[in-house]
């Protein structure tokens, strides 16, 4: 039995049996606590709305540059006085820390967590992982945290980000070394103590990680399904979509995507915790309500610019001062706008929160992860609980085995199905005229279990496609399952979806036949002298299996045109971002979208793709 089914089975018996308030069904809540957070907003440990919750990561904790963990704030973690609690002996530990150990006793049930890294945090990670000397230093370091400090039990690793740039640049090699610094965490910790990872929730980040490797060492992984969007893109975006309606920038940035991406990478469901966030995004000098919006700057804030605070939203801003309140029903989220002040608010409510709780009971997911409690006034902690506690009805993926007949007479099937034939339905989720995104729900017609497979033509170019893998020939895709949904039931149901592009553009030329190979090499064509085009591809990631690379296409020319490019590539597209593409073996065609086909002379537009060899 792995370290996951026996935290759960503990779990699901001894705790949800010792609580009062426990969520209905086994799905964990985790939420964050931000140390910070004593400071400005006021919020402190007995704040924490324990009996609403499961676990609580305590963030953070520093690391040094030779691999040691600390405390990082001391006066707020070990020093703060709080009268009704504290005394002045110069021996105790005062703070968060015994604030912490006082919330556990009151609440039996709560498990708390050193989270480790942050955006501002994870500087040292890749050296540190980079040696097993470092692996062994860093983790028997977190042994003696955890002996210093017993109110914890475990560790929340949050890396941002391996192989891929936060603040500081990533390594083709963290893919490997961040795998074996999990593991020697595991190996120096004991099964017994709880090992968390949380990840970057974008398709690069994803297939940054060998996942089927760092299950075996970790409790579950935190998917960060937020911060998609913000000041850093072009256009206006959803923080936290939880499907995609018309994402011109990445139609994958949104939590169903994230989720789907994440169990293709070999993630079982139960080990998934998507991110909720209770905050939102803003941006100034946008000309229209909306995603897809040009704007100049970033918006009002809490305590920053461009980030607000759940409360301060909902208390200084929906349907007061200008800013009026618009849902997206396809995307799942709501959003502000002003009109006066041209001013545009991403951001997610109580409506939007339960629906991505009920979205992880629906998906069989094993829990949510929050950030962070001081944002929120009640309303979203509380909406956790209802989209748990009156999920909708269960989804046909897949569909139940028929109950066996008691007394089976054995006789042959008149009518077998052959492997992979079976029924499908295609549904468009969302229309924006130069594209859509569908649903394609596939059934198995037939009484015994086939390995799915369907071919269908597109209207336009596949721009993304998840929870299948796929072929695509011209405007013909063809589609199989994955591993977690290749084998359909008798008369089961599971369901893909992709998004394309129309354009008025004809399709690129099918490449000209490659004539039987002579012993001797084919030789690549020279390139044109003096281009239009300029194109460059680098490769950004490579962990052996699969890679990731950035295409720049640059127009040298004297007038804006309309691009399109064919490239060499390796291996198989598993995703592919800013344009619409169609592989061919080996060569890789890809068009711009709407916001960024027009190249302007002197002009540069980057595409990336991920691909498994």
């Amino acid at each position: 039995m792995n370290i996951l089914k026996r935290a759960m089975i503990f779990f699901i018996v001894m705790m949800f049996g010792f609580v009062p308030h426990a969520f209905s069904g086994d799905k964990m809540v985790l939420a964050n606590f931000a140390e910070w957070a004593v400071y400005g907003r006021d919020y402190h440990v007995m704040d924490i709305p324990a009996d609403k919750l499961t676990h609580v990561n305590y963030c953070f904790a520093k690391i040094t540059s030779d691999g040691e963990i600390e405390v990082w704030d001391t006066y707020a973690a070990l020093e703060k006085q709080y009268p009704e609690t504290d005394s002045w002996d110069v021996d105790e530990i005062r703070g968060n820390f015994k604030q912490l150990r006082l919330l556990k006793e009151a609440h039996p049930h709560l498990k708390v967590l050193v989270a480790l890294g942050g955006w501002t945090g994870s500087q040292y990670f890749s050296d540190i992982s980079a040696t097993e000397e470092g692996r062994i230093r860093f983790a028997e370091s977190a042994n003696r945290f955890l002996e210093t400090y017993p109110i914890f039990d475990g560790f929340d690793i949050d890396w941002e980000f391996p192989v891929l740039d936060g603040l500081t640049p990533g390594k083709p090699e963290d893919r490997e070394n961040f795998s074996l610094l999990l593991a020697q965490l595991r190996e120096t910790l004991g099964p017994d103590r709880l090992l968390s990872a949380a990840v970057n929730a974008g398709p690069r980040g994803i297939a940054a990680i060998d996942f089927r490797e760092v299950v075996k060492h970790v409790d579950w992984i935190g998917l960060m399904t937020y911060d998609f969007h913000g000041t850093w893109d072009p256009t206006t975006g959803y923080n936290a979509a939880l499907y995609n309606n018309n994402d011109l920038l990445q139609p994958e940035a949104n939590m169903d995507s994230a989720v789907r991406n994440l169990m293709d990478a070999g993630v079982p469901p139960e080990m998934i915790f998507p991110g909720l966030p209770f905050y939102g995004r803003s941006y100034a000098g946008v000309p229209a309500p909306g995603i897809n919006q040009s704007f100049t700057g970033t918006g009002p804030g809490t305590y920053e610019n461009g980030f607000l605070d759940y409360k301060d939203i909902q208390q200084n801003y929906v349907e007061k001062n200008g800013y009026e309140y618009y849902w997206d029903d396809i995307a799942g989220v709501p959003y502000l706008y002003n009109d006066a002040k041209q001013e545009f608010v991403s951001y997610d409510d109580a409506r939007s929160i339960a629906g991505k709780a009920a979205y992880v009971t629906e998906k069989g997911l094993g829990g949510v992860m929050i950030w962070e409690l001081s944002t929120d006034n009640g309303d979203l902690i509380q909406a956790v609980h209802d989209g748990f506690g009156n999920p909708p009805p269960p989804p046909p993926e897949p569909g139940p085995e028929p109950e066996p007949d008691p007394d089976p007479v054995p006789e042959p099937d008149p009518d077998p199905i052959p492997e992979g034939d079976a029924n499908f339905e295609i549904r468009n989720s969302s229309d924006w005229g130069t594209g859509y995104c569908a649903d394609v729900t596939v059934t198995n017609p037939g009484d015994q279990t086939i390995a799915w497979e369907v071919t269908f033509e597109l209207d336009g170019s596949l721009s993304s496609l998840w929870s299948a893998e796929y072929h695509v020939t011209g405007n013909t895709v063809t589609a199989t399952g994955v591993s977690w949904n290749r084998e359909l039931a008798p008369q089961g149901s599971t369901s893909f979806g992709f998004c394309a592009t129309r354009s008025e553009n004809q399709p690129p030329p099918e490449p000209e036949p490659v004539p039987e190979p002579e012993p001797e090499p084919v030789p690549e064509p020279e390139p044109d002298p003096d281009p239009i085009l300029e194109t460059a591809v680098s490769v950004t990631s490579d962990w052996g299996s699969g890679y990731c690379a950035n295409i720049d296409i640059t127009n040298n020319g004297s007038e804006s045109l309309e691009w399109s490019v064919t490239v060499p590539m390796e291996g198989n597209v598993t995703s592919l971002w800013n344009a619409t593409w169609v592989q061919e073996g080996e060569l890789l065609t890809v068009e711009g979208l709407n916001w960024n086909r027009t190249l302007a002379p002197g002009g540069t537009v980057q595409v990336g793709y991920c691909a498994a060899r």
